[in-house]
């Protein structure tokens, strides 16, 4: 069985998406949530592998 335990959801302004879905749902945004913020350019390609130690 495959369990899903987080959602990513990219978007340019990341407070105002939290601010509909505590909208939507009825649930507070509280700073005392686990909360990551992710700023990447997206897939990246290389061509060096993996050093392990």
């Amino acid at each position: 069985m495959l369990r899903l335990t987080d959602v990513i959801i990219d978007c340019p302004d990341t407070m105002a998406l939290a601010a509909f879905y505590a909208e939507v749902t009825g649930l507070p945004v509280g700073e005392s949530r686990a909360f990551c913020l992710c700023r990447n350019r997206g897939v990246t390609w290389t061509e060096a592998g993996p050093v392990w130690p």
